[in-house]
C-alpha cells in the first residue's frame, strides 16, 4: 500500500511539473509575440531626425517666403491703383469725345476741304514738282503741255500762270478724251506760241 501510495505521488508532482513547464513555455510565446507586435508597431513611426529630415524646419520655411516688409497690405495695394474717382465711366468716357454726329467721315471732309492739285512744269515739258499728279505729262509742241492727274478734275477750276521775268500769255483748257489730264499753251508776249514754264492749281 505504501509503495502504491508513493507511486501516485511520484505520478501527481510529474503532471504538476509538465503544466508548470506547459505554462511557462506559453508566457514566452506570448511574451515573444508582444515583442515582436511592439517592433512592428513602432516600424510605423517616424525617429526624430527622420521626421526632421522629411519636414521644413521653421526658419528654412520662413526663409521660402516673402518677409512681411514684401508684401502689400490690402490698404498698400489699393493706393498702389486709381480710385474709382481717378477712373472714367463709359458715359463720362463718350462725353469726352465727339460723338459720332460731330465727326466728318472722309467724303464728308473731303467735300469740304479743297484737293490740293498743283504742278509745277518747266519749258521743257518735265515736272518740276506737284501733288497729286501722275505719269504721262508732257510737252506736246511749241508752247503746248500736257499735264495729268491722278484723278478726274475736268470739273474742277483750273488756274495756270507762267513763271519768269518776261512777259507773255498763258491759257489752260481741259483735255478732250482724258477727264485727269489738262492742256495748256504758252506763248510770247506777242501771242507768238513759245515754250514757258508755268504754274498750275485745280481747285475741285
Amino acid at each position: 500500500m505504501e509503495i502504491e501510495r508513493t507511486g501516485r505521488l511520484g505520478a501527481g508532482r510529474r503532471i504538476v511539473a509538465a503544466a508548470v513547464a506547459l505554462l511557462a513555455l506559453g508566457g514566452l510565446v506570448a511574451a515573444t509575440a508582444h515583442a515582436f507586435s511592439k517592433k512592428k508597431a513602432l516600424s510605423l513611426f517616424y525617429t526624430k531626425d527622420e521626421s526632421d529630415a522629411r519636414y521644413l524646419q521653421q526658419s528654412t520655411a520662413d526663409g521660402l517666403y516673402a518677409a512681411k516688409s514684401d508684401v502689400y497690405t490690402k490698404s498698400e495695394a489699393d493706393g498702389k491703383f486709381a480710385a474709382s474717382t481717378d477712373v472714367y465711366s463709359k458715359a463720362a468716357a463718350d462725353a469726352q469725345f465727339a460723338a459720332a454726329a460731330d465727326v466728318y467721315t472722309k467724303s464728308e471732309s473731303d467735300a469740304r476741304f479743297a484737293v490740293s492739285i498743283w504742278a509745277s512744269v518747266a519749258a521743257n515739258g518735265s515736272l518740276i514738282r506737284g501733288n497729286n499728279t501722275a505719269p504721262g505729262s508732257g510737252k506736246t509742241g511749241t508752247g503746248q503741255y500736257e499735264v495729268k492727274f491722278n484723278q478726274p478734275i475736268n470739273g474742277c477750276a483750273k488756274a495756270v500762270t507762267l513763271y519768269g521775268a518776261s512777259f507773255g500769255e498763258v491759257t489752260v483748257l481741259d483735255h478732250g478724251t482724258d477727264a485727269a489730264k489738262v492742256v495748256v499753251f504758252t506763248a510770247d508776249s506777242s501771242g507768238a506760241p513759245a515754250d514757258r514754264q508755268f504754274h498750275l492749281i485745280v481747285m475741285c
